[in-house]
């Protein structure tokens, strides 16, 4: 009789072994699956929206080296500093992903 109860505990604990590992497959597979999104983000956020930033940067630069010795302008000013403020979370968001 205890041979047997054995025998069935023991079939149990390797079908809750069998669920368990089936169950960290799929959260691994899900890991996995989120974690080529946030590559991909990354790659776009690099790539796509840095690009045109860093270019709107250099325009900026490209403006105040021309307009040395007058003021520039309060708009302009602005966009640099909005700009620039993008660039840096651009960059804090590439590190966190990285």
């Amino acid at each position: 009789a205890q041979t047997k109860k054995l025998h069935e505990q023991k079939a149990q604990l390797n079908k809750i072994r069998s669920n368990l590992e089936s169950m960290i497959s799929i959260k691994t597979s899900e890991a996995q699956d989120k974690a080529d999104i946030l590559k991909e983000y990354a790659f776009v956020n690099a790539h796509h929206v840095r690009g045109p930033l860093a270019r709107v940067l250099g325009l900026i630069y490209l403006i105040e080296l021309e307009d040395k010795g007058n003021p520039t302008s309060e708009a302009l000013h602005k966009i640099k500093k909005d700009a620039q403020e993008m660039d840096n979370i651009i960059k804090k968001i590439n590190e966190v992903i990285s």
